[in-house]
């Protein structure tokens, strides 16, 4: 009895000593564990800040002719010193695009510290109801008469309906080309009638309603049978529901 109680003494000594063993060892892993995390995260926040460099140099690019360089520049100095990393592109993009004339502008990034910034300028696509000019995001804007062109092509509409007017030029214009045909003014009118002129002053009526296919059938007609005496023509009149009415010169 006593030999059975001495090895069952023995054999809970061996079970704690094995469990305190394995208890220490989990100790000394766990401070290994977080000094490497401690480590991983150092090292992370080391290669931000090496790769979130301060801007230091903003490059412009574009032709400058109506668009005001310093004008760009002072809307845009804030953006020295911000990081690299964290800088917003589409905020600088936008702020630059709401500057008058600005069509369009591209951001680039070129680490460690620069911006190049490349923009695209508006034209001047024509004269809006005699007084000022069109440009071509459909804006209207007032300058000095005696610096505008006089081979512009007139637009003629009511207060506030230049970018509408814009539009239908686009769609037109793009087809009249095709054809060689030149735009000499486009109107809408204030009870909200459409007509154009194109070279050698021929009016086109298309009225109010069913604008796209009154002028789809401007130019199936016009394919068909007014080539070889267009010149002879004063205006095509296309308010009908089928058919047209052709007066000549």
């Amino acid at each position: 009895m006593n030999l059975l109680r001495n090895n069952k003494r023995k054999n809970k000594r061996v079970r704690k000593y094995y469990f305190s063993k394995k208890k220490n060892t989990s100790k000394k892993i766990k401070p290994i564990k977080i000094l490497l995390s401690i480590t991983a995260i150092s090292l992370l926040v080391a290669t931000y800040f090496v790769l979130n460099r301060p801007i230091e140099t903003i490059d412009l690019n574009g032709d400058f002719k109506r668009v005001s360089k310093k004008v760009i520049q002072n809307n845009i100095s804030n953006i020295t010193g911000q990081g690299y990393l964290n800088f917003n592109i589409n905020e600088l993009k936008l702020t630059i695009e709401s500057v008058s004339w600005v069509q369009s502008a591209t951001v680039v990034k070129k680490w460690p510290d620069k911006i190049e910034v490349t923009i695209i300028e508006d034209d001047v696509i024509g004269l809006w109801n005699n007084q000022s000019v069109l440009n071509s995001s459909g804006e209207v804007f007032n300058v000095d008469k005696r610096t505008i062109p006089s081979n512009l092509i007139k637009f003629y509409g009511p207060e506030g309906t230049n970018k509408t007017v814009y539009e239908n030029y686009i769609i037109f214009n793009n087809e009249l080309i095709g054809r060689g045909l030149i735009l000499e003014s486009m109107e809408f009118s204030v009870l909200g009638s459409w007509s154009f002129t194109i070279r050698p002053k021929i009016k086109i009526k298309l009225g109010k309603s069913e604008l796209s296919q009154r002028f789809d059938r401007f130019l199936l007609v016009w394919d068909e049978s007014l080539l070889d005496n267009y010149d002879q023509i004063s205006y095509i009149d296309f308010r009908y529901t089928e058919g047209f009415a052709l007066k000549r010169k």
